[in-house]
C-alpha cells in the first residue's frame, strides 16, 4: 500500500513522526508496520496480508461488503507535548493530552469491496481518496435522550476527539493505493439472505398497483408462513413522484413484484440484483410491526423542502429527521446510477421521526385515494411548451 499526500499536512504543529494503516476484517486486526515521517510526498507501507477462512465466514464477509464499504485508517504517532513547548500556553490554554491523542487516526479509505460477493477470484484494486474519519463527540451531560431537546444536543457540551482539523485533512488531497481480493472456492450460499428492490415512480396508478401487489403477498403469507417471510419497507410519495424501497427472502415473493415490475417499465426506474445476497433486512423492526410495508406522504413536497435553508440549521428539526431528509435528497440526486448502500439509506429511527415531522398520519383507505402526484415546475413548463406546440400544428394545418 501506498499513502500519497502532501508535506504541509505532516508539519511541526502536529508532531507526527510515524504512519502506520490499521484495518479489521470480521474477528481479525491487522496493523502495518509503523514508516518513519520523511520530507517527501510518498509512503510506502510495503504491507502485504493473507486470511484464510472457512466456508461460512466468507459467505457473511463478501455479504457484509454489499452493505458496508471496506475501511483502511491511516495512522499516526506523535511525540508528546514536553515542558518547552507547554511553556508557550497559559495555564488555562494548555492543551490536555491523553494516551489516545498520541496515537491517532489521520484519515481513511472507504473502498467499494462489493465486486468481492459476485463469485470467486475476485479483485478490487484502485487509488482511493482519504477523507477526515468521523469524530467521537462526547457529552457532559447524563441526561437520557428522550425529547426534542436532548435529540437535538441543545444545551450540551460537546467534546470532539479530532486533532487534526478535516479541512487540513482535505487540503492535503491524500490518496491510498490497495488491492483486495479473495481467491479460491465460491462461498456457499448465505442462508438466510434478503435481497432489495429500489424504485422511482412518476404515476400514480403504477404506485397503487406496486402497493397492491405488495399487501395481497403479505396478506398470504400471514394466512400461511411465518413473518419472515413478509415483504417489508415503504413508498414514500414526495410530491411530484414517489420512492419505493421493497426487501424480502433471496427468491422468495420478493421475485413476484420485480415481475410484476416489468409491466409498468415506462413509468418507473428500477434497481434490482438477484445475484445481491444480504445478509440482513435494513428494516427489520419492520417485520413485526403492525404495518409491515409503509405509506408516506409528505406535508410539502421534497424538492420545496430541501430548497428551504432553515431545514439545514438546528434546531428547526430534530436531528433523526433531518438527517432522512438529506438522505432522500442524495437517493434522488443519485437517480439510482449506483445501488444505495445501507449507510446512505435513513435507518429505522429517522424513517420514523421523518413520519412523524413531514408526513400525513395514515388512514383507511390512504393509500388507494391519496397519492396523487404534482408535476413540479419544470414538468409543468415542459406541458405547456407541449400543448403550445400542438395547437401552433393545428392552425398552421
Amino acid at each position: 500500500m501506498y499513502v500519497i499526500y502532501q508535506f504541509c499536512l505532516f508539519n511541526y504543529d502536529f508532531r507526527i513522526t510515524q504512519l502506520y494503516t490499521r484495518w479489521s476484517i470480521y474477528n481479525e486486526r491487522h496493523e502495518s508496520e509503523r514508516q518513519q515521517l520523511k520530507s517527501k510526498s510518498q509512503i510506502n507501507f510495503n504491507d502485504h496480508h493473507t486470511i484464510i477462512l472457512e466456508d461460512a465466514t466468507a459467505s457473511r464477509i463478501t455479504a457484509h461488503f454489499l452493505d458496508n464499504p471496506f475501511i483502511i485508517e491511516v495512522r499516526a504517532v506523535r511525540l508528546p507535548l514536553n515542558a518547552d513547548d507547554a511553556r508557550f500556553y497559559d495555564s488555562s490554554e494548555r492543551p490536555k493530552e491523553t494516551n489516545d491523542s498520541h496515537d491517532f487516526v489521520i484519515a481513511v479509505a472507504k473502498i467499494d469491496a462489493s465486486a468481492l460477493s459476485k463469485g470467486m477470484n475476485a479483485l478490487s484494486r484502485g487509488e482511493f481518496s482519504l477523507y477526515p474519519a468521523e469524530p467521537n463527540s462526547k457529552t457532559t451531560s447524563d441526561r437520557e435522550d428522550i425529547c426534542t431537546n436532548d435529540l437535538n444536543r441543545i444545551g450540551k457540551s460537546m467534546k470532539s476527539d479530532i486533532v487534526i482539523q478535516p479541512s487540513i485533512i482535505l487540503g492535503a488531497q491524500m490518496t491510498l493505493e490497495v488491492s483486495i481480493g479473495y481467491v479460491g472456492c465460491k462461498p456457499e450460499e448465505l442462508i438466510p439472505s434478503f435481497s432489495r428492490l429500489y424504485c422511482f415512480v412518476d404515476d400514480s396508478n403504477t404506485v397503487m398497483a406496486i402497493v397492491r401487489k405488495v399487501t395481497e403477498i403479505n396478506d398470504e403469507v400471514l394466512a400461511d408462513s411465518e413473518r419472515d417471510n413478509l415483504l417489508t419497507g415503504f413508498v414514500l410519495d414526495i410530491g411530484d413522484r414517489a420512492v419505493i424501497y421493497i426487501e424480502g427472502r433471496r427468491h422468495g415473493p420478493i421475485l413476484q413484484i420485480w415481475n410484476a415490475a416489468e409491466h409498468f417499465f415506462l413509468n418507473m426506474k428500477t434497481s434490482f440484483s438477484s445475484s445481491s445476497n444480504y445478509a440482513t433486512r435494513l428494516y427489520p423492526e419492520m417485520v413485526t410491526a403492525p404495518m409491515p410495508f409503509t405509506v408516506l406522504k409528505m406535508h410539502v413536497p421534497l424538492a420545496i423542502l430541501l430548497a428551504c435553508p432553515q431545514v439545514y440549521v438546528r434546531p428547526t428539526l430534530p436531528l433523526p429527521a433531518r438527517s432522512a431528509v438529506l438522505k432522500f435528497g442524495r437517493l434522488l440526486a443519485n437517480e439510482l446510477r449506483t445501488t444505495p448502500s445501507r449507510n446512505e439509506m435513513p435507518c429505522y429511527k429517522m424513517l420514523q421521526s421523518f413520519r412523524l415531522e413531514l408526513c400525513s398520519p395514515p388512514r383507511p383507505g390512504y393509500t388507494l385515494r391519496d397519492i396523487n402526484f404534482v408535476p413540479n415546475v419544470s414538468q409543468t413548463r415542459n406541458e405547456m411548451v407541449r400543448k403550445i406546440s400542438k395547437s401552433t400544428h393545428k392552425i398552421n394545418d
